[in-house]
């Protein structure tokens, strides 16, 4: 338990005392990374909504209320809980609810925060459900024209009723918003740089780095973006890059046989880095990714301390793969 103080964001979801878009989009941004945490560990929050983001002057912000959460592997218990506006409509459904069902209430207060209204109210609770598995809200850019397009794609993404069509991750939603938020600031080069290096600090491959160390290690490497469906990495290709997930979901495949599947947070390539071989396995991206390309021979020009901090982490990776497989 934790005192907190400062305002919650429904005292800022109304036209008269809207947050400026910047602000807004950073607050969202601080709840994704928050929720990708909780996420990879099999924690649900299941009411996400703008009574439970508090924000003070001080730029602190804290998601609250974890009463109802589900602790579980990958899915929550079907059932209606929360708040009605913000539920998916997979939860409607009497459907699986997983962490997507966190990503559309998120979307949800996205669009409240930046339009003043509820992307979806009614008169009563079975209007509201009608509308979140039937319609969809007006256009942000129809209330908000000032707006930024990306702003509109990115919330429509978030809210999206077919779960293939939503955002698949909290770092996928998060890695947008950094886009718009950096179109939204002009954010100069060096500052971007920042951002970037925030942004990777908060993968859990590199819970065990300083930010010092990203910096250094990013500098050896690149950020890649990979539609779904393209194939990252084909086997018996030889190649000394290997792969950090920063968002989505790749399958790995020997033989054109699936024989597991990799998220956020998680490496690949690196027995090809390790063995000096040539690649045993392909990755197929499942949905678009965002990845960290790493270069083996430029890895081995970083100080120890990185590279030592790396084999740990391959380590720790091959022993989750090794528990998993039997």
């Amino acid at each position: 338990m934790e005192y907190l103080r400062g305002d919650t964001l429904e005292a800022r979801c109304h036209k008269d005392r809207l947050l400026p878009a910047d602000r807004a989009v950073g607050i969202i941004f601080t709840i994704c990374t928050a929720l990708e945490y909780t996420h990879q560990r099999g924690v649900i929050h299941r009411d996400v909504k703008p009574s439970n983001i508090m924000f003070n002057d001080s730029e602190e912000v804290k998601i609250t209320d974890f009463g109802i959460a589900q602790v579980t592997d990958n899915t929550a218990p079907l059932g209606i809980f929360g708040t009605p506006s913000y539920m998916p409509p997979e939860q409607l459904k009497e459907e699986i609810v997983g962490p997507q069902g966190d990503i559309f209430s998120l979307g949800c207060v996205l669009y409240e925060l930046l339009s003043g209204q509820k992307a979806f109210s009614g008169a009563n609770n079975f209007s509201i459900m009608y509308k979140i598995t039937h319609e969809d809200p007006p256009p942000l850019l129809s209330i908000r024209p000032d707006l930024p397009p990306i702003l509109e794609d990115i919330t429509r993404k978030a809210i999206a009723k077919d779960l293939k069509a939503r955002y698949q991750s909290c770092g996928d939603l998060a890695y947008d918003l950094r886009v718009a938020l950096r179109g939204l600031t002009g954010t100069p080069v060096d500052e971007k740089l920042t951002d970037i290096i925030d942004y990777v600090h908060h993968v859990p491959f590199f819970v065990n780095f300083t930010k010092d160390q990203v910096r250094e290690l990013i500098a050896a490497s690149n950020i890649v973006k990979v539609p779904s469906g393209k194939v990252i990495v084909e086997e018996s290709e030889i190649d000394d890059s290997f792969y950090i997930i920063l968002s989505g979901k790749t399958q790995v495949k020997k033989a054109n046989a699936p024989i597991a599947s990799l998220g956020g947070g998680e490496c690949f390539g690196e027995m090809s880095f390790i063995s000096g071989q040539a690649r045993s396995a392909s990755v197929v991206a499942v949905t678009n990714c965002a990845l960290l390309k790493i270069s083996a021979t430029l890895l081995d020009r970083s100080s120890k301390s990185i590279q030592l901090l790396f084999y740990k982490n391959f380590a720790r990776t091959l022993v989750r793969r090794l528990a998993k497989s039997n």
